[in-house]
């Protein structure tokens, strides 16, 4: 790939028709920040010790984060910002998620529990989400939490 003449590197597409456009991710642009906050966590523990076992059962989970995004070039520019929403898909566990302000896609390209937010920002304009997640579940279930964004562990 050329933009303006300088070479700026290689990718792989699919066959484009003549006379189609297509687009093509550039990388990061400088002057964008992107800053992400673990706020405030919590979690509800019981813990039980015998002589020949050991049994933890937790009840509940609370995650509170932030994420902003800052316009440091002289351009107004027009970000998506892309954010994990945790759901699931049985009854138990219960699952809340709250965020202010809310995303303006949910389940963004059909991708479930991908919220977006289409932000446009002025020269030096910054923007901040937050989003809280409460999880609850009975006391004898067994729950372990994964997230590749590591809001859960």
């Amino acid at each position: 790939m050329y933009r303006d003449g300088v070479f700026i590197g290689k990718t792989e597409t699919g066959p484009v028709p003549v006379g189609d456009e297509i687009a093509i991710p550039f990388g990061a642009v400088d002057g964008i920040r992107l800053d992400w906050i673990l706020l405030a966590g919590e979690s509800g523990d019981d813990e039980e010790h015998t002589l020949f076992s050991y049994r933890r059962a937790t009840h509940y989970q609370e995650q509170a984060m932030q994420f902003s995004v800052e316009n440091l070039t002289v351009e107004p520019v027009e970000v998506t910002a892309l954010y994990a929403l945790p759901y699931s898909e049985q009854a138990e566990p219960q699952v809340s998620v709250d965020t202010e302000p809310a995303p303006n896609i949910l389940d963004w390209e059909n991708s479930r529990g991908v919220g977006a937010r289409t932000l446009p920002l002025d020269h030096g304009e910054k923007k901040t989400a937050y989003i809280e997640v409460e999880m609850n579940w009975p006391n004898a279930e067994k729950m372990e939490l994964e997230s590749t964004l590591g809001w859960w562990s």
